[in-house]
């Protein structure tokens, strides 16, 4: 065979080489691509809420209902599904729960025996890390909180009804938001509202979509001198 023939060889063989590295380099960036997608998208849940910040577990609220200590907090997802303790500032446990899923835990506790004043303090403490210690009584306190169910959820678009009372027991107006960074006064403001003439006021606000984080509101009075902890929305579904 002659040099042309020869060189011709050689082309076709460069060229084959690079086709099928071009193919298999094809291939690898696909599968990375696909693998950086399922990434993604199995870590959908790991979507992350405002709250907590520098802590990785939060007491957000305490409140009195029905003969009972109700206690709400949520905290980081490395530690969902770990138990949470709350105890008294002598140490005394007081309720355990689960962190669930979403990254949020409840739990109440029975006051029998127990004489538990507006400055009683509680913290909770889980997977060895603890939260701030927080207080009964609020300036901005929550009284009740009703979530919807799955059928009202149909129906009323899935809000969540919540009340709360100022302290002093007086007429005053209130300031609705959401909470947008680790400050309490990082807040986007929704609406307004006025209490009645004990300090009491009810207000509903739309639950996040499945598979979104909860969501953190506080509620404020107009001069902004007192303002509630914060009151974690669940995700729907």
């Amino acid at each position: 065979m002659g040099a042309g023939g020869d060189q011709a060889i050689r082309n076709w063989r460069l060229s084959l080489v690079v086709l099928v590295t071009s193919g298999l380099l094809g291939a690898l960036l696909l599968s990375g691509i696909a693998g950086s997608r399922a990434a993604v998208s199995s870590d959908d849940d790991a979507t992350t809420a405002v709250l907590p910040c520098k802590r990785k577990v939060a007491l957000t609220a305490i409140y009195r209902i029905n003969g009972r200590i109700r206690f709400e907090g949520v905290a980081d997802r490395s530690i969902r599904g770990e138990r949470v303790r709350v105890y008294t500032l002598d140490g005394d446990p007081v309720a355990s729960t689960s962190v669930s899923r979403d990254g949020t835990w409840w739990v109440s506790s029975p006051t029998n025996r127990r004489r538990y004043t507006w400055l009683s303090k509680f913290v909770a403490e889980a997977a060895g890390n603890q939260s701030r210690w927080r207080r009964l009584g609020q300036a901005v306190g929550i009284r009740r909180r009703q979530q919807a169910t799955s059928s009202q959820a149909r129906s009323s678009g899935g809000k969540t009804t919540i009340q709360v009372k100022v302290s002093g027991g007086e007429p005053d107006e209130l300031v609705v938001g959401i909470q947008t960074g680790c400050s309490r006064h990082q807040v986007s403001e929704r609406f307004d509202l006025k209490t009645n003439e004990d300090g009491v006021a009810e207000f509903s606000v739309p639950r996040p979509q499945s598979g979104e984080p909860y969501a953190v509101y506080r509620v404020r009075t107009i001069d902004g001198w007192r303002i509630s902890p914060p009151i974690v929305v669940k995700p729907a579904g």
